[in-house]
């Protein structure tokens, strides 16, 4: 089912299949040939540069949003599933347990989108513990701001290290999903409140609180690298081009929370903070 889904997906920054059969009695697939490593490989190993995890972020936002365009939501977004080129391209892998979001109906009749489940059987928790949304960490419905939350836990790990809820075992780990705040980044050396207010925010609990499009996401995190000088995409590509929707890139910029959070950190006229 993974394998059908993946194909019926033409984007740059989802792993390409090519066809899918079975041999020997067992199930196998085509797909693209892919030099570099995982994400969770990746971090293992070295830190990210801002600008390089704040792309790759963008990068993932954008393959989720081209995937929810067909109804489907991932449900398993996590460093082992974000595959990096060797020239820094992200390739998303494993869709099994992907689903079609609630209501979604398919007008071009794709059989390999329709034969997926609208909903997991109430109660059924489903997706990897330490990057589930709350609504997944609950055995509820999901849509694509369960796997905005997932970004956002990814995005948190790549800049700090550390997962948001991590505790000592699972149950623990969904407990603090649900019920904890993500400690925040602003604190540490480096921390931006900008860029907290875009990834606290895809960390509400509530799931109307968060951005309501991950390419809300993609623009946010684009117009905070153009206000420092990042004018190009990891193939050359102009951010503002690339992201800018009548207007958006520069409110996403200017948003009200971050002006009165910019307003109380900025220096007193004459001094310093």
């Amino acid at each position: 089912r993974a394998a059908r889904v993946a194909s019926s997906l033409n984007h740059p920054n989802i792993c390409s299949l090519y066809d899918v059969d079975e041999a020997y009695g067992h199930a196998c697939s085509a797909m693209e040939l892919m030099e570099g490593q995982t994400l969770k490989h990746r971090l293992e190993v070295q830190s990210l540069a801002i600008d390089t995890l704040l792309d790759l972020s963008i990068q993932i936002a954008d393959a989720l949003d081209a995937a929810y365009s067909k109804g489907i939501v991932h449900r398993d977004i996590k460093p082992a599933n974000i595959f990096i080129t060797k020239r820094g391209q992200v390739k998303i892998l494993d869709f099994g347990l992907a689903k079609l979001a609630p209501g979604w109906t398919d007008a071009a009749g794709d059989t390999a989108i329709t034969a997926l489940p609208h909903a997991t059987h109430a109660g059924v928790v489903m997706g990897t513990a330490g990057y589930m949304s709350p609504e997944q960490a609950r055995g509820a419905t999901v849509d694509f701001r369960s796997d905005q939350f997932s970004l956002g836990t990814v995005l948190y790990e790549m800049l700090t290290g550390k997962r948001p809820f991590q505790r000592a075992s699972s149950a623990q780990t969904m407990a603090a999903i649900i019920e904890d705040e993500p400690p925040s980044i602003v604190e540490l050396p480096g921390g931006d409140p900008q860029l907290w207010h875009i990834l606290e925010r895809g960390l509400k609990k509530e799931r109307e609180q968060r951005w309501q499009s991950m390419r809300e996401v993609g623009e946010a995190l684009a117009a905070w690298l153009c206000e420092r000088g990042v004018e190009e995409d990891i193939c050359a590509a102009s951010l503002r081009t690339t992201w800018e929707n009548a207007g958006r890139l520069e409110v996403a910029a200017h948003d009200p929370e971050i002006e009165e959070r910019r307003s109380a950190t900025a220096s007193p006229p004459g001094g310093h903070t």
